[in-house]
């Protein structure tokens, strides 16, 4: 293969992404004040979870994501702890403007997945805002690198 065959492929990629950093994939739906985009989840089968991150934006107002559910095991908002630990957050308060919640720092798990989820399934998870109230979503599966290059990591 030339230089010349890589880099028109290339061109095409960032020109069909709009030459942002992260493509946009992902699960999107809105509710109120709040809308929630480039949701997608990566698994880890060896412990029958995982994990959601996603991007926020609160249009005006605050707004508190109070609870996670979701039908395909037990979710829970997370957040990290010292070297590596997580805590279960009873509650995310979020300001006007973009949040990202991207597996880093808070995170959303879901733990004893009732099955395995393929790359390429979906997950169904459900948001629910104080005030905005709830978005239900099927957030697709993907590989844990390109989930981590649709949430711009």
């Amino acid at each position: 293969m030339t230089r010349c065959t890589v880099l028109v492929p290339v061109a095409a990629l960032l020109l069909a992404a709009g030459c942002r950093g992260a493509p946009d994939v992902g699960a999107s739906a809105q509710a109120g004040n709040v809308s929630v985009s480039r949701a997608v989840a990566w698994t880890m089968a060896e412990i029958g979870s995982a994990t959601v991150g996603f991007e926020l934006d609160v249009a005006r107002g605050a707004d508190t994501l109070v609870a996670v559910s979701s039908s395909a095991g037990r979710a829970g908002l997370h957040g990290t702890k010292g070297a590596g630990g997580m805590h279960e957050l009873a509650s995310l308060p979020l300001e006007p403007g973009r949040t990202m919640i991207d597996g880093r720092s808070v995170h959303v798990m879901v733990e004893e997945l009732a099955a395995d989820i393929p790359v390429g399934g979906t997950l169904p998870l459900e948001l629910r805002f104080a005030r905005a109230g709830a978005v239900h979503l099927d957030v697709p599966v993907l590989r844990f690198s390109e989930a981590l290059t649709a949430l711009g990591r």
